[in-house]
């Protein structure tokens, strides 16, 4: 017979592994049918200055208050095996959670909004600002609901809004 000190241990341990169970990984994306969620490659490229900007204009972050924040940092290029399903918000906090690169944001799904990547902020309304592309294509929707499909190329740029 166990004592009431290790029932209270076992019952702990039972409700702790039971919650465990429940949980899944943020990453990993809910779906209801019983086809196994399939995995897809896909490129994410982060520029930290929009290298279409002209020279003589000069840089959009030479004025910048993150100057410093943005000479420590390179361009980030790199090739991720993500689940189908999965955002272009999804892949950014996978790279922040791996510490790869630092994102501040608000909002949940169609409202997610990127407010900084690398301590790079958006400058407002007609300054530069973070954008983002899927296969060269500006996307003009939340990066909480966009998706992605195998071997597309998802490009974060920070500068003046070029609308094609």
């Amino acid at each position: 017979m166990l004592d009431h000190r290790s029932r209270c241990s076992l019952t702990i341990l039972v409700v702790a592994v039971t919650l465990l169970v429940g949980c899944r990984p943020s990453s990993v994306p809910i779906h209801s049918s019983d086809k196994p969620l399939s995995k897809i490659r896909v490129k994410l490229v982060i520029r930290f200055s929009d290298h279409s900007v002209d020279a003589t204009v000069g840089s959009p972050i030479a004025a910048s208050d993150d100057r410093s924040n943005r000479d420590a940092l390179d361009d980030i290029e790199t090739e991720m095996e993500i689940f189908s399903g999965e955002t272009v918000h999804d892949v950014l906090m996978r790279l922040m959670a791996e510490g790869t690169v630092s994102v501040d944001w608000t909002g949940e799904g169609e409202t997610v909004f990127v407010h900084a990547i690398g301590g790079v902020r958006n400058r407002g309304p007609g300054q530069a600002n973070w954008t983002y592309r899927i296969n060269g294509e500006l996307v003009k929707k939340s990066c909480g609901v966009a998706s992605m499909a195998d071997g597309d190329r998802v490009e974060w740029v920070f500068g003046p809004v070029q609308m094609n």
